[in-house]
């Protein structure tokens, strides 16, 4: 499976709730904390772990139902742009929208370790990052935080436990989420971010995605509803090589 789609997003009638799912910032684990809660009409997708499959269907809060593929078109990592094309206006903008977002050196920390974690012959973290330091940009498409299509509240991975308990979720969500450490242990954590970019021979790359991730996060075109937003995160991901 891609892994562009591989790793979930919630529509949740019951709780008047869309969650749009970054990468590397605990969603797997929000996602599977959260479907206890979940009613009979609300839709979540499937979680690429043994036994996490699809909740319910995406059809009722479809724009058009009937469209062809449509329901095949909803996955994990969808953007709000992408998602926005397929639901109803009044789910849209009446459903509190929720995304987490991380450090982007952080970020790019877990996300080498989880993409490589399989390969024989693991790259460098210096030639890896410089291949997919865009993976940070790709967040604020996803969940961005400015502009039309922004979210509602965005959590910060650093402080997640303390900010969900200012949102409407239900109670004994917080204690659920801390038992949920979903692909935990994919990562070494002996060494803080700084140690770890300059063990590799990156300092400098620190201060570079950091920019990059505040101007994601303060500019609208992140959030814009003009297909110029798809192309670009689209551009983006045949920039990439995960390998």
């Amino acid at each position: 499976m891609s892994l562009w789609f591989d790793i979930g997003m919630i529509i949740s009638r019951k709780l008047k709730i869309i969650f749009l799912k970054t990468r590397k910032t605990g969603g797997s684990s929000f996602e599977a904390a959260m479907r206890p809660w979940l009613g009979p009409d609300d839709f979540a997708t499937a979680l690429n772990i043994e036994g996490v499959e699809q909740h319910g269907s995406p059809r009722s809060f479809l724009r058009f139902p009937s469209e062809y593929h449509a329901e095949s078109r909803m996955h994990q990592h969808m953007t709000a742009f992408e998602l926005r094309q397929l639901i109803r206006n009044d789910v849209w903008f009446e459903y509190l929208k929720i995304g987490i977002h991380r450090d982007p050196a952080d970020f790019l920390i877990s996300a080498y370790f989880f993409y490589t974690r399989n390969m024989s012959d693991r790259p460098s973290f210096r030639k890896w990052a410089n291949r997919n330091w865009s993976l940070v940009l790709s967040q604020y498409f996803i969940a961005p935080t400015k502009g039309k299509l922004a979210i509602d509240r965005p959590i910060r991975y650093e402080n997640m436990q303390q900010e969900i308990l200012d949102m409407p979720l239900p109670h004994g969500f917080g204690e659920k989420l801390l038992q949920s450490k979903l692909k935990s242990g994919i990562r070494p954590s002996h060494l803080s971010v700084d140690e770890f970019y300059l063990e590799n021979q990156v300092p400098d790359l620190v201060a570079r995605l950091r920019f990059f991730g505040s101007y994601a996060a303060n500019s609208p075109f992140f959030g814009s509803d003009l297909w110029i937003n798809k192309v670009t995160n689209s551009f983006l991901h045949r920039m990439r090589k995960l390998s």
